[in-house]
Formats: structure tokens, C-alpha cells, sequence
């Protein structure tokens, strides 16, 4: 059997370049210019090797280059080409480090937003975003450009299999907007808004590998993660709310515990709402006192009430 050698240079160059994210066909103009200067500089090798072997030109006195002058010659071409390929080699190493320096830069807008919609989740996870009316081209979060070949057959494969779980998996109302709820379900079909928070700690809890994740826990992106193995600040009651206010209120109070801050204050409950203006408050007194609406009537409320409704759903923890 005939003994193969293997280019070591060649295959850490390649490696590093297909970690980067270099598309095949960007990896493939390297690696083409790369053999064509080694072929030049082998068949000029050839050529002057050959020229010793020619018979003198007749009617002249040139004599054929000497030994030491053809290898001198040689030695001159064959640092030439030297040369040739390690600036090719440092032009692929300098697109490397610029892959690298720009990589999943796409993705930091994705990763400063509150919510993701329910639609988007997965392919979010997937590392790739789509476009077109239907989706038809797959655009990398890695380096901003369309997935083409095997790249995209890899994202489709690291979608199909997020998003297998994704369906599968029971989600609580309260890892959608508050007014996206409806009857405290997850309604995927509506295309609720998803807290991002949620949707990268189910990924992270469920073992389910995703392109991006450990880049983005290296490059503290995720920092949100660590504040999890906190404790909550208080109990949620078992009690389920009757009135469309209630509801409101019992969501605030789920999400500051599941978010472990302390147990929200009536008088802050109260300063938020009047300034979003919720739809589950009919009408406002004044600043600190509201109506709702119970069984098709008007009552009041006031800091008073709203700190014993807080009692009501909570309990501070011992």
C-alpha cells in the first residue's frame, strides 16, 4: 500500500477555518490558490532540472548552468514560493480572527430583548433567523450570511431537533407577556411574546445543545443564568384568581417571584399600573385609587385593599 502523507499545517488550517464559521466555498478559494502555487512551484522545479539534461545549443558557446548554480536557482524559487504561501496563509488567518472578532454579532440584538415571539424561539436557538413570505432563506446569527449547502442542512437538523422539544413541552403563562395571556395557557398558535429569559433557561436546563450557547456563556452574554440558583424572596398561595384584576395582579406577583425579587409593595404595584394604564383597571379616582370591575360591577380599590389581595395570593417565607 502506498504511504500517504498527511499535510498536519493544512488540516489545523482547515480546522480553524471551519470553526470560524467560513463557509465552504469561501474555505475552498483558500485552499485552491493554496495547491495552484504549489504546482507552479513544482513544475518550475521540473523545468529547471530538465534544462541540465538539454544538448547545447548548436553555433554557440553558452554552456549549461552549473550544479551549484540550479540549485541556487531552485533555493530561489523554491523561497519565493515560501513566501507566496505564507502570506496566504496570513491572509486566511487574518479572515479567521475577523470571523472570530465578528462572530454571532447578529445574535447580541436577539440577546438584549426582553421577549422573542413564539414563532421566532426556535430558530433563534437554532442560531439562524429566516426571511422571505414563506420563509425561504435562512440567514446564520453566526456571521450574517445565507445558509447555503451543508451549513443550512446543519441548522435545519439543530431546528428540527429544538424545536421536537419545544412542542413537546408543557410552558406556563407565565413565560409569555403578561397581556399575551389568555386563560393562563400558552398559546403557541397566537404567537405570544416569550420572555427571552425563559426560552434560553428551559434550553439550558433541558440539555439540549445549541450552536451558540457555550459562546455566550464564555463571553458573559448570559449572566442572567447565574442569578437563577437564587432563592425566591417569597411563597406563592395556591389560590386562583376570579376577576380580570386579580389576574393582573397575581401575574405581577408570579413573575417577582420567579424573577426572585422581593414580594412587590402595594404602593409600587399601584405607581405601575397608573402609569401603563392596564385594561383590567376600568377606571382611576386618582393616583392611588381605582375602580375594577367584579361580576359586572364597579368597586373600589385603594393601597389598603391591594396590600390585602398581596397577603392573599403570597406569603413571605421564615
Amino acid at each position: 500500500m502506498a504511504k500517504v502523507t498527511i499535510n498536519k499545517d493544512l488540516l489545523r488550517l482547515i480546522v480553524k477555518l471551519k470553526n470560524a464559521g467560513v463557509t465552504d466555498k469561501k474555505m475552498a478559494e483558500h485552499l485552491t490558490q493554496l495547491d495552484e502555487a504549489k504546482k507552479i512551484a513544482k513544475d518550475t522545479r521540473k523545468k529547471v532540472r530538465s534544462s541540465s539534461e538539454l544538448p547545447p545549443v548548436s553555433g554557440t558557446s553558452v554552456l549549461p548552468p552549473s550544479a551549484t548554480e540550479l540549485q541556487e536557482l531552485i533555493k530561489r524559487i523554491e523561497e519565493q514560493q515560501q513566501r507566496k504561501e505564507e502570506e496566504l496563509k496570513r491572509k486566511a488567518e487574518e479572515q479567521l480572527r475577523l470571523e472570530k472578532a465578528n462572530e454571532w454579532k447578529p445574535l447580541l440584538d436577539y440577546l438584549t430583548m426582553q421577549y422573542w415571539r413564539a414563532k421566532d424561539v426556535v430558530t433563534i436557538l437554532a442560531g439562524c433567523t429566516e426571511t422571505g413570505m414563506p420563509p425561504t432563506y435562512v440567514t446564520s446569527l453566526r456571521t450574517g450570511r445565507l445558509l447555503e449547502g451543508s451549513d443550512k442542512f446543519k441548522a435545519q437538523n439543530d431546528f428540527n431537533i429544538i424545536r421536537k422539544h419545544w412542542d413537546g413541552y408543557d410552558h406556563p403563562a407565565t413565560a409569555i407577556h403578561p397581556r399575551d395571556v389568555q386563560g393562563f395557557k400558552f398559546n403557541i398558535n397566537e404567537d405570544p411574546r416569550v420572555k427571552v429569559i425563559y426560552a434560553i433557561s428551559w434550553v439550558s436546563k433541558s440539555g439540549i445543545a445549541v450552536p451558540w450557547f457555550d459562546w455566550a456563556m464564555r463571553n458573559k452574554h448570559l449572566s442572567f443564568l447565574d442569578e437563577e440558583k437564587a432563592e425566591p424572596k417569597f411563597k406563592m398561595k395556591n389560590k386562583r384568581p376570579r376577576t380580570p384584576f386579580y389576574k393582573l395582579l397575581k401575574r405581577e406577583l408570579q413573575q417577582a417571584h420567579d424573577e426572585f425579587r422581593e414580594r412587590p409593595q402595594a404602593k409600587d404595584l399601584i405607581a405601575k399600573w397608573y402609569k401603563e394604564q392596564p385594561e383590567e383597571i376600568s377606571e382611576w379616582i386618582d393616583s392611588t385609587h381605582f375602580m375594577y370591575i367584579e361580576n359586572g360591577e364597579e368597586k373600589p380599590m385603594d393601597i389598603d385593599n391591594v396590600r390585602s389581595a398581596i397577603n392573599k395570593y403570597t406569603e413571605l417565607l421564615k
